[in-house]
This record gives C-alpha cells, sequence and structure tokens, in this order.
C-alpha cells in the first residue's frame, strides 16, 4: 500500500492505545502489510479494552491464516441462484428508486432497472459454472450494480441515449472488471440482448415465457418474474449448454478429492515431515513406474539432428524438453542425499494439495492435477520417437496436436515455411481454415490438425445443441490450415463443410480455458452466432478425461 501503510500502522497504534475501533479495507491486496500487521499487534504490551480492528477482504489461499485463527470471521456469501439475486435486489431497492422513477420520471427507466436486476443476476450465476460460465473469476458484486443503476437513471432522458448506457456497462461498470476477449464477447451478447427496445417494449421475452408489460407496476413485475423462474432450469436461462452439470459436478469432484486429501494430513497432528514425504511420494511413484513400465523411455530417443527448417526446430525442441522434463520428473520422485530440503518441502505441499510442482509447469504447463499430468506427460513423451523417425517431414503432414508439448510451435513453423516457399514476408500472410469431412488431400504449406475435442455444442455439418445427456466433450472433424495471402485463392482439400455462416471460437490446450492457441471459425446457422457465442462454446487440443 506504500504510505497506506505507514498511514493504517499509525493509525493502528492510535487506536490500540486510546480504545477507538479502526476498519481496514481490501487487506487482501496487501498481504505483505498483514504480515507485518500480525506482528505489530503481538508487539503492543497494553491494549484498550475498548480497542476494536475490522477488516474486510476477497478470499486469497495466501492470507496470513494466523490472522484468522486469532480473528472472529463473518462471511457475506452471494445469493445462490437467479430468483434469489433478483428478489436480493428488489429488496434492496425497497421499491424506492423503482416508485420514484416511474411516477416522476418516465416508465421506460422503471423497466430498465427491471432488466438490469435480470442482466446482474445472470452474470452473477454465470460464475459458478467454471471456466464455462467465464474463463476467469469475476467479482461482480452489488457496488457494480448500484454503479449501474446510477448510470442508467442519470444518463437516460431520450431514446437515444440507450446505445450510450450501453456502452458504459459493456467499457467500464461490467467490462472494466474483463480482461479476456471471450468473456467480453459473452458480456457484450448479454447486454445486446437484453438492453434493446424490443425487450423494452415487450415484443420480445425477457427470458423464455415472459415478456416486459408496460401496464404493469414495477412490484407486480418483479413477483411475475420471480414466479416463472420457479418452472424454468438455471443454465438455460443463462444460455449454457443443457450438459453443463456435467462439468460443473466433475469439478466439484476434483476439489472434494483435493480437499480430503488435505484434511487426511491435517488430521495427523503428530507426522513427521519426511514420513509425510513419503506417504505423499509414494503413491506418485508407483504410478509414474505403472505407466513408463519401470524403465527409461528416453534411450529410445536419438541423438540431436542438424536443423534444416523450421519444422526440424520445432521437433528438436520438443525432444529436448522432453528429455530435460522426464529426467526432472525422477530426480523429484527418486530423492537423492543432497536433495535440498527446501525443495522437499516445496514438492511435498505442492502434492498434498493436489497439486502439480511449480518446477514441472515451469518446463511444461500441462494439466493440474499430477497423476493427469504425469499420463498426458509419458503420453507425449512416448510420441517423440515417431515424431524423430519421420524428420524429413516438410510443410505438409496430418498432426495431433494432443501429442505436442507446445501445438503453437508448429502452427509458427507453417507460418514460417510457407513465407519461405512463397518467397514473402510473414505479415503478408493470413491465417485460412477448412473443416474436412473426409478424402483429405494433403498439399504443400499446410497442417491437418487431427483429434480435436469440442465443450458446449456438437459439430456435424454445423454446430448443433447437446441434450441433457450428451458427453461433456464430443471429437471435432479434422481442421486444415493454411497460410495464404490476402485475395489468394484457398487450397481445395476435398469434401469440406460451408462456412457461409460461422461463429468465432477459441482453441485452447485443455478445459481449464487458461492458454489459447488459435481462435477458429466454425460453420453454424446464421441467427444462432449469439446462441453459441453465450453457450462459451471451444475448441480443445487435450480432454483431460481421457488421460484421467
Amino acid at each position: 500500500m506504500g504510505d497506506g501503510e505507514r498511514v493504517a500502522s499509525k493509525m493502528l497504534r492510535t487506536a490500540v492505545k486510546e480504545g477507538h475501533w479502526l476498519c481496514l479495507k481490501n487487506v487482501h491486496l496487501s498481504l505483505g502489510f498483514m504480515n507485518h500487521l500480525e506482528i505489530q499487534l503481538q508487539s503492543f504490551d497494553k491494549i484498550h479494552k475498548n480497542f476494536r480492528l475490522w477488516m474486510t477482504a476477497e478470499y486469497h489461499p495466501d492470507f496470513p491464516i494466523g490472522i484468522l485463527e486469532k480473528s472472529v470471521k463473518i462471511v457475506c456469501e452471494g445469493p445462490s441462484g437467479i430468483q434469489e439475486n433478483i428478489r436480493q435486489t428488489h429488496v434492496q431497492w425497497k421499491e424506492k428508486r423503482l416508485t420514484k422513477i416511474s411516477t416522476i420520471d418516465c416508465k421506460e427507466k422503471s423497466n430498465l432497472l427491471l432488466i438490469l436486476s435480470w442482466f446482474h443476476a445472470i452474470v452473477q450465476e454465470r460464475k459458478i459454472y467454471g471456466p464455462q460460465g467465464f474463463t476467469k473469476k469475476y467479482e461482480f458484486n452489488d457496488g457494480d450494480l448500484s454503479c449501474a443503476a446510477e448510470t442508467l437513471i442519470e444518463n437516460f432522458v431520450f431514446k437515444s441515449d440507450l446505445n450510450k448506457i450501453k456502452q458504459l456497462l459493456l467499457d467500464f461498470v461490467y467490462g472494466g472488471k474483463i480482461d479476456n476477449n471471450y468473456d467480453l464477447r459473452i458480456l457484450e451478447t448479454y447486454i445486446n440482448k437484453y438492453f434493446c427496445w424490443d425487450v423494452l417494449n415487450g415484443i420480445k421475452e425477457l427470458f423464455p415465457g415472459y415478456s416486459i408489460n408496460q401496464n404493469e407496476s414495477s412490484c407486480f413485475t418483479c413477483r411475475r418474474i420471480l414466479s416463472h423462474l420457479f418452472r424454468i432450469d438455471s443454465p438455460s436461462l443463462i444460455g449454457l449448454p443443457k450438459n453443463i452439470k456435467v462439468a460443473v459436478n466433475r469439478n466439484i469432484g476434483k476439489r472434494m478429492i483435493k480437499h480430503l486429501k488435505l484434511m487426511h494430513f491435517q488430521t495427523k497432528r503428530k507426522i513427521t515431515e519426511q514420513d509425510k514425504m513419503l506417504e505423499v511420494i509414494i503413491p506418485v511413484r508407483d504410478y509414474w513406474e505403472k505407466i513408463t513400465g519401470n524403465k527409461d523411455i528416453c534411450s529410445e530417443i536419438l541423438e540431436i539432428f542438424d536443423v534444416k527448417n523450421s519444422f526440424q526446430n520445432a521437433i528438436k525442441n520438443e525432444i529436448l524438453l522432453g528429455v530435460e522434463l522426464y529426467h526432472l520428473v525422477k530426480s523429484t520422485l527418486y530423492f537423492s542425499d543432497d536433495t535440498s530440503t527446501q525443495r522437499k518441502k516445496s514438492i511435498t505441499e505442492a502434492l498434498i494439495h493436489g497439486n502439480v510442482p511449480d518446477e514441472w509447469r515451469k518446463k511444461w504447463r500441462g494439466p493440474s492435477d499430477p497423476f493427469i499430468y504425469l499420463n498426458s506427460f509419458v503420453y507425449r513423451l512416448n510420441k517423440i520417437y515417431k515424431l524423430e523417425r519421420n524428420i524429413k517431414i516438410s510443410c505438409y503432414s496430418k498432426l495431433q496436436l494432443s501429442s505436442l508439448f507446445n501445438p503453437s510451435a508448429f502452427i509458427s513453423a507453417l507460418h514460417q515455411e510457407t513465407a519461405k516457399i512463397k518467397k514473402c514476408s510473414m505479415d503478408n500472410l493470413k491465417l485460412s481454415y477448412q473443416w474436412i469431412t473426409s478424402d483429405i488431400v494433403q498439399t504443400s504449406s499446410s497442417l491437418i490438425l487431427e483429434g480435436l475435442w469440442i465443450q458446449g455444442a456438437s459439430f456435424l455439418s454445423y454446430l448443433i445443441e447437446e441434450s441433457i445427456d450428451s458427453p461433456e466433450f464430443s471429437v471435432a472433424p479434422p481442421l486444415a490450415i493454411t497460410f495464404n495471402r490476402p485475395n489468394e485463392e484457398i487450397i481445395d482439400f476435398g469434401p469440406a463443410f460451408t462456412m457461409t455462416s460461422s461463429v468465432d471460437v477459441p482453441l485452447y490446450f485443455d478445459s481449464s480455458r487458461e492458454s489459447l492457441i488459435l481462435n477458429v471459425p466454425i460453420p453454424c446457422k446464421k441467427e444462432e452466432e449469439a446462441v453459441w457465442i453465450l453457450a462459451n462454446v471451444a475448441l480443445f487440443v487435450e480432454n483431460e478425461i481421457s488421460f484421467a
């Protein structure tokens, strides 16, 4: 906090001496000061009986445990479900703002505030669905709702002001917290869908089965909204796929397993650090020996070759990374006598919490679960020998991205080699895509990406909605990618899906949606583009369920 820390320390000393109440806000943003605060509180010889210290904070995994143990904790949780969220919003407003506006100003403002309460509820509800809701956790709260309401009240005078309000919501009030373009696209789609005259005038439904009635009072409208929500499933209201609870339950199961493992060690108060380390390492080591066959699988990899093109350089880097990570994992699971205590402790703590050790992830990010990480790593390592044998690979090949540590490097290699072949600058080349149906015709300067997975929809000749019983992931058809000059005729790979209308979909490394590789267009019906944006359809190189 800089100067703020010195001011806070001074105010704390005064409050302790004179018996004042002191409130420190958002202390999770200054964890270093929290450690200093803990020491400072212990250093006081005499504390006034009327002294009280209040602190507000959001959850943070590294918050000092000492302060938490000595504090009385009050947890404020957001309302659960869209219905309860809207109910709480209207209880907070207590009809004062809505009644005042509807009688003194205009009915449109009253209805816009109702739309705002609905919009705020679905944006908050979307957070519970993990990366498939929003790729990151954004803290939308009552402050955002109040700010949005004031923005609407102050700026809506004429009908033309609606576009200005939409822009303020997108760029500042809600969108100002979002730093991912795909999440921002979801927010923009919601704003355009709900804050429009067709919804405001009751021509279009606010949600299935409910339209705004201009002749109703705001109080009656709120009750009618809440009564309709009893009969509708929440994911469909948000625009998410019907089978999303499969992913939610899987993530809940993963977190529960992590917590159970952690509780197992927390209840063993007398266990030594050495015994704890062995109890954690041995199951991982046994699993490692099982998937490697207890043999040195790097011994089959030949010596590093001379690099002649960008593809060979990418393969060389794959081999080097695989070999280095292999020896790193072995040194982790089979500690030598000279291994530092700090390193042992760091690795043990990571595995106790069900996480991959940092030193592994620095080499290769991979999945977040240590057992899935090892399985996925060994799978790729076994593919290195095959890559090495096909070392004369040119600028055309079928490629299984899930067998690579760094898929982006091969796409960059294609870009570089295409520029050499066409004797032009890389900046003058644009990436083109074709979804292939069958009978693939390979050509120079292309890659056929196979084994991609899709979540949020099924992909036949175009995107179609999934049923509640559909699997979480389904296989996508092969994707041909090429780099072409502007206005250059795109290569014909044979039968392909037509793309008269499409929606841009992100291709991520895995379902955590942390590592973006490409932005890929997928065919869809023209009128359904917003549907697939809200469903947050995405492609993945790796389906970690297959490695579980």
